[in-house]
């Protein structure tokens, strides 16, 4: 697990699959709650957060892992230079739901009035 912060940007990236990932969007800050899929491709690990487009690769888990965060802030600082109605478009745009009940918070999963979870696909992370 890693923490990617500062200021205005928070992310937990973990191995331990969340149930729903979750980006919280206001004005002034972003944090997201995201699943990492790692493996090998050949000699590299390989490390992606499918949800988000991000990805890192390298000879050492370390290193894989350096270079998914550096994605994952460079997603987050470029997100955030955006309009509050932009960042809702760009992550509706990657599959994203903006949840009804909480206007900022964005799903891919949801349960729905009858208690049925959709959009749950990658159920072994």
């Amino acid at each position: 697990m890693s923490e990617v912060s500062n200021h205005k940007y928070e992310s937990t990236l973990t191995d331990f699959p969340f149930v729903t990932e979750q980006i919280k969007v206001s004005r002034n800050s972003i944090k997201a709650r995201l699943n990492i899929v790692s493996g090998m491709e050949g000699d590299f690990h390989v490390f992606l957060i499918p949800s988000i487009n991000a990805s890192g690769y390298g000879k050492s888990k370390k290193e894989a892992q350096e270079m998914l965060e550096l994605d994952v802030q460079l997603f987050l600082e470029s997100l955030h230079k955006l309009s509050l109605s932009k960042k809702h478009s760009e992550l509706i745009k990657l599959g994203w739901k903006q949840e009804k009940i909480a206007q900022k918070n964005f799903s891919k999963a949801f349960v729905d009035s009858d208690g049925m979870l959709h959009n749950l696909t990658n159920t072994e992370v």
